[in-house]
């Protein structure tokens, strides 16, 4: 929050909700997002798996983050270096369970 420039008092009285639903509904389609990608290019063990998964965080996860570094007031290099981070390794991670569970 203190790289955004917010404060905990800026949140009071917000509804949870959307928040909880964002948080299952956004993972959810980047997971299908990334099964589709993995069955298009026929990648079946884990190294090729975590790789398609690492390129799709890097152009896409990441990629799409810089817009907020671009547009947003703030152009936090530190939200953006963190989120971007963050895109990277859950992709990455997400194509390796992909691959777990195509060879169960």
């Amino acid at each position: 929050m203190a790289a955004s420039g917010y404060t905990e008092a800026d949140f009071e009285g917000a509804n949870p909700i959307w928040p909880m639903v964002g948080g299952f509904v956004v993972p959810a389609v980047i997971a299908f997002g990334i099964g589709l990608v993995i069955k298009w290019r026929g990648a079946s063990t884990l190294a090729t798996c975590a790789t398609t998964g690492l390129l799709l965080g890097i152009f896409l996860g990441a990629g799409q983050l810089g817009y907020a570094l671009v547009y947003s007031l703030e152009h936090s290099t530190t939200l953006f270096a963190l989120n971007g981070l963050y895109a990277v390794i859950t992709h990455t991670l997400g194509g390796a369970v992909f691959a777990v569970f195509k060879n169960v």
